[in-house]
């Protein structure tokens, strides 16, 4: 592979990750509504398979979050970067799972529906305000 080439598959590349990027807050809002709907529908719903639906696209947002992160960080060459910013989101994230799944064992509707409409929420718009940008941050630093 000549350097012409690799010039070509590293603008494909960056294309590629800002295109991602730009789509992530719509993403994140699609959890948000998904979470505020499981919430209004405990009463009515079968409850642990709609929170099973809701761990499902939880666990693919963090998969599709860690997976551009890495490709920033290697666009980037800063193996670094963002590395303190999105473990704090994660951890918030999966204690609000945890506590999430103890609501859910104790039947607790009312500390589940708080946890989804409030605590979940939060974390997420987190994800919008402070991980997306440093996303697009990392990939104009290139």
């Amino acid at each position: 592979m000549n350097q012409a080439d690799n010039y070509s598959v590293s603008s494909n590349c960056h294309s590629l990750m800002n295109e991602t990027i730009e789509l992530l807050p719509a993403y994140v809002e699609n959890l948000k509504d998904f979470a505020s709907t499981v919430a209004q529908s405990l009463e009515f719903k079968d409850q642990d398979l709609e929170l099973g639906k809701l761990a499902d696209k939880l666990s693919s947002m963090i998969s599709l979050f860690t997976s551009v992160h890495g490709d920033c960080k290697l666009l980037s060459r800063d193996p670094q970067a963002g590395n303190k910013v999105f473990r704090m989101v994660k951890i918030h994230l999966l204690s609000i799972l945890k506590a999430i799944q103890s609501a859910s064992q104790h039947q607790d509707r009312v500390m589940l529906a708080d946890l989804l409409e409030y605590e979940l929420q939060d974390n997420l718009t987190q994800w919008k305000i402070s991980a997306i940008p440093l996303l697009k941050q990392m990939i104009q630093t290139k």
